[in-house]
């Protein structure tokens, strides 16, 4: 548990595949050797890194699941289940089951249903309360209803201790920025506003902002042809929370 986040790229770390030969296996494999219509890792962001991927068509029509399942805990407390996921379209479902090791049937905590953004990954954390010896499954299922090659990655699973912390959003609208910040190394920066206006108001200083509706926007109609613009947007430090270790509770 020295390192808690799994990203893939040295096998599937404390994580196990089932053992049913009527399931279809997760493989790990390099982001730009797949079928993605965007191949980047979620790590890296790039197509050298690694995930768990599944991909093919179903078997004779049939419903088929891919899995990933966590080690048995066995000492009671809460924790935090985190992974990153991608799909090529809303016919799979991704979904987190939870089942006591003396137990035959799973139960469902999380599924996605038809929401979420395809080709793009996708976000998710979900508690769970250890009683009894327990395992967690991360799946993505296929249905009979698909008709294309369905293509499915994760990536980033984690498990830390304690509930979940709650997601923090920013709409910009409030004329400031939620602590955000460029990065001033990259020559390019975000604008906040309305769209393109006249006078740009970069995300440096905010209170004179007074448009409504603000988003964060940049104009590259001013590229030629062949030039690349960078910007890059910079949370605020994070106290606790992604940095934290697994406790004995999950680990």
């Amino acid at each position: 548990c020295e390192n808690p986040v799994c990203d893939f790229e040295n096998g599937l770390c404390e994580w196990s595949l089932p053992k049913d030969e009527r399931a279809t296996q997760f493989k790990i494999r390099r982001a730009s050797k797949t079928n993605l219509k965007n191949p980047i890792d979620h790590s890296s962001f790039t197509g050298f890194g690694h995930f768990a991927y599944s991909s093919g068509p179903l078997k004779d029509g049939n419903h088929r699941k891919s899995s990933l399942l966590s080690p048995i805990f066995n000492k009671p407390g809460r924790g935090c289940l985190k992974f990153s996921y991608m799909r090529s379209n809303l016919d799979s479902t991704m979904k987190i089951y939870f089942r006591e090791a003396k137990d035959e049937f799973s139960r469902t905590l999380w599924s996605s249903n038809y929401t979420g953004v395809i080709n793009e990954w996708n976000t998710v954390q979900q508690t769970f309360e250890i009683v009894n010896p327990s395992q967690l499954e991360i799946a993505a299922e296929f249905y009979s209803s698909v008709k294309e090659n369905t293509k499915v990655a994760v990536d980033d699973v984690v498990i830390l201790p304690g509930e979940c912390p709650s997601l923090e959003s920013c709409d910009f609208s409030k004329h400031d920025s939620c602590a955000w910040s460029n990065n001033q190394t990259t020559g390019s920066e975000w604008s906040l506003g309305n769209g393109r206006v006249e006078n740009l108001q970069k995300l440096k200083t905010l209170r004179d902002v007074t448009d409504f509706a603000n988003s964060l926007y940049s104009d590259f109609t001013e590229l030629e042809n062949g030039q690349t613009k960078k910007m890059e947007l910079l949370s605020p430090f994070i106290i606790s929370g992604i940095k934290a270790r697994p406790t004995d509770a999950v680990c």
